[in-house]
């Protein structure tokens, strides 16, 4: 096993990747990750141009995804379903399992106070 590990880290050692790719690489992992002041910091301190236009989410879709997290989060379920349901109303029609488990979510909860 030791062998492959060896054999893919000289694999990658290998690699020429420059460093203006390891930062929109970052740059989209803060964003999916709903981390928005931090990837406009990095933004600015790597000095790299990033255009959120060109993301396949508008600052607004990300607001509101950040907004649906936050409450799932914070253990407001209820609130997170409100969110939800008005934000992507489809949602939980076509994912019966994720409303299933917002709910178990919700009895949880419940039961600890």
């Amino acid at each position: 096993m030791s062998q492959n590990l060896d054999e893919w880290i000289a694999n990658i050692n290998k690699m020429n990747i420059k460093r203006s790719e390891i930062n929109l690489l970052i740059m989209e992992y803060l964003i999916s990750e709903g981390c928005k002041e931090a990837a406009e910091s990095f933004k600015t301190e790597a000095n790299i141009e990033f255009d959120m236009k060109e993301n396949e989410e508008t600052e607004e879709q990300i607001d509101r995804r950040i907004a649906v997290r936050s409450a799932i989060e914070s253990g407001k379920i209820q609130t997170a379903l409100e969110l939800i349901n008005s934000y992507y109303p489809e949602l939980i029609d076509n994912h019966r399992h994720l409303y299933f488990k917002l709910q178990v979510c919700i009895h949880i909860l419940c039961n600890q106070h």
